[in-house]
């Protein structure tokens, strides 16, 4: 016997929370953001010997990137790269102005547009990560991590899809770059 209840299509149930508890964003601060590309698609460039190339898509990106403080002058992108699959962004934001979300959300918006126009092509995943800069050393290690990226290309939990939270909040802390889930590689303290 068939049971006649509908599907439930509400996926917000199974997606775990992935804004900090109890913290006002629209506080303003430093943030580390990282949002993908629908279903991890390399699209916006390539990487060879630690060098990116960005395609068109990357390109277009990567200038929105550049022209969002004339959109936005209280929002102010201190570093970035893109990568294949992904962006990283170091960004400020000025006190009770507009909230990280909001940023993210228009980077993605404007790049889509700019790209397909308003025909309904997924380019970005959903969500995305961010961590508040705390302190000056997470804002260096975070910096040199960007900076990095690229070099570190074929070990990126981005590129190598497996997913382990503790991955990211070990960068922040200055411990082991490594990915946690690989017995193989020695771990930091």
């Amino acid at each position: 016997m068939q049971d006649n209840k509908p599907v439930s299509w509400d996926v917000s149930a199974a997606r775990k929370p992935n804004r900090l508890k109890n913290y006002d964003y629209a506080n303003g601060g430093c943030f580390f953001a990282t949002f993908c590309t629908h279903n991890r698609e390399r699209i916006l460039g390539s990487i060879t010997d630690g060098f990116v190339s960005l395609n068109p898509a990357g390109i277009a990106l990567q200038e929105q990137i550049e022209e969002l403080p004339g959109f936005y002058n209280d929002v102010k992108i201190e570093r970035s790269v893109i990568m294949p699959n992904h962006a990283h962004l170091i960004v400020s934001i000025e006190p009770r102005t507009r909230k990280l979300s909001t940023v993210v959300q228009v980077l993605k918006s404007l790049t889509t547009m700019r790209l397909t126009g308003n025909n309904g092509i997924l380019l970005w995943q959903r969500s995305f990560h961010d961590h508040i800069i705390r302190d000056e050393d997470e804002y260096a290690r975070i910096w040199e991590y960007i900076e990095n990226n690229p070099l570190k290309w074929e070990e990126d939990i981005e590129n190598t899809g497996k997913q382990d939270d503790e991955y990211y909040e070990n960068i922040f802390r200055g411990r082991s770059r490594t990915k946690p889930s690989d017995p193989t590689r020695p771990q930091n303290s």
